[in-house]
């Protein structure tokens, strides 16, 4: 992820856990790695919306950079950890033709939207033009104001997954 992705780290899924009676860490390994995914992914719908509201004439192509906008999931089991990231992928990348000049020549001519999201989402001072290009964020946005959404997504991924999980649990015993 880039470094302007935002993360989402959920502490204390144990207390809440212990509070529920026969679960096990299977609902760790299983049920809370999926909702928190089912929840990023309302985000990075958001993001992709606000991208796509906003007028990115400083990106040469904005429904590349549009398309790189993903999510990942991390469990850290030791500390009981979750861990969401969205933002851009680094490793989306567009080839645009080859260079015809210089010690590249032949070589095939690359953009990465990951190397310019930060300026804008954050603006940047054009030289050129002699004033500073106001950014238009899209990924802060995208969850400030709908943090309901997200947890209701994660909400109705647990309600699915918990059941199956502990009816499994209770049929294996």
């Amino acid at each position: 992820m880039a470094k302007d992705g935002m993360q989402i780290e959920f502490r204390g899924w144990r207390e809440a856990l212990n509070m529920l009676e026969n679960t096990s860490d299977q609902v760790f390994i299983k049920a809370l790695p999926k909702a928190v995914r089912s929840g990023a992914a309302e985000i990075r719908k958001n993001a992709k919306k606000k991208f796509a509201a906003g007028r990115h004439k400083y990106s040469r192509k904005p429904s590349l950079t549009k398309k790189a906008i993903g999510s990942s999931v991390k469990t850290y089991r030791r500390s009981g950890i979750i861990f969401a990231a969205v933002g851009v992928r680094n490793d989306f990348v567009e080839d645009r033709g080859t260079y015809t000049r210089g010690r590249r020549r032949g070589q095939a001519r690359r953009h990465r939207p990951s190397n310019i999201v930060h300026l804008i989402e954050n603006g940047f001072y054009n030289k050129r033009l002699k004033r500073f290009i106001p950014g238009r964020p899209f990924l802060a946005p995208a969850l400030v104001g709908h943090e309901s959404q997200v947890l209701n997504a994660m909400a109705r991924k647990l309600q699915v997954d918990i059941p199956k999980i502990a009816s499994k649990l209770g049929s294996s015993k």
